[in-house]
């Protein structure tokens, strides 16, 4: 890209002017913590924006997908050779399997969707939390991104009822499937991952919270049996705030999550 072109799309600025940088530089690298905690740099393809939201694609089958799962924070560069223009970005990966999302980008062409063929062996995700800067010239552009309207999940507040609510289920899922789930193993699995996303935001609040009671008994087959049904429960749950115990009765619920998901 040419220079000039590189400054009118950061005069756009946002998401729209980082989506379009991503789009034409040819070269993208993220960098995250390995399974071994080791640093590791791996090539990413940026897929698309939408929403305000920088979408890229991962192989559930990878080591980047488990390295970036179990430690969303990373880095990304981009850079460009003919203008000497990068784009620097700091966030944390949000992962999203939604059905129009995945649909777009294996109809996209990108490079896993070519390598894969099968839309199922793919996941989305996209930063939040970002810092972005692009340098052009020796000048340094700071990015304002945030994806307001894309799935980010719930926020928990962080007070001890909460706290005393969550931990009462997890002791009532270690003592047996509410009677509601035991039926269907579609259902337990979907109560399931409901209950672990939210052990799972209570653990980042309340390190010292004891969740192993859960791990010891989730009904999941697999790992990735897992993933889906915790991102499954993140969709249905979307943005919510939850900042009573009253609200983790209803959404940790077979039948509200039920509903939610038509």
């Amino acid at each position: 890209m040419k220079t000039e072109e590189v400054k009118e799309i950061l005069d756009r600025g946002g998401a729209e002017a980082a989506g379009a940088l991503l789009g034409r530089f040819p070269i993208t690298a993220a960098a995250v913590i390995g399974l071994d905690k080791k640093p590791k740099a791996h090539a990413v393809e940026f897929c698309f924006e939408q929403d305000g939201a920088l979408y890229f694609a991962a192989a559930k089958c990878e080591t980047f997908y488990g390295e970036l799962s179990l430690r969303p924070d990373f880095s990304l560069i981009a850079c460009d050779p003919e203008s000497g223009a990068c784009l620097r970005l700091q966030a944390r990966a949000e992962f999203t399997e939604d059905k129009d999302i995945i649909a777009r980008i294996a109809g996209s062409g990108c490079g896993l969707a070519k390598k894969y063929g099968d839309p199922n062996m793919l996941i989305a995700f996209f930063p939040v939390g970002i810092t972005a800067e692009a340098e052009l010239a020796g000048e340094t552009v700071r990015l304002e991104l945030a994806p307001a309207s894309a799935l980010v999940g719930i926020t928990l507040k962080k007070n001890s009822e909460l706290r005393d609510r969550i931990s009462k289920l997890i002791e009532r899922r270690a003592d047996g499937a509410p009677a509601e789930c035991c039926e269907d193993p579609g259902r337990i699995k979907l109560y399931d991952g409901a209950l672990t996303y939210f052990a799972e935001k209570a653990k980042e609040l309340w390190p010292r919270m004891n969740v192993m009671p859960l791990e010891a008994a989730l009904c999941f087959e697999t790992y990735d049996e897992r993933e889906r049904y915790v991102l499954l429960a993140k969709k249905l749950i979307g943005n919510r705030e939850i900042t009573k115990p009253e609200d983790l009765t209803h959404y940790i619920n077979i039948e509200t999550l039920e509903e939610l998901n038509g």
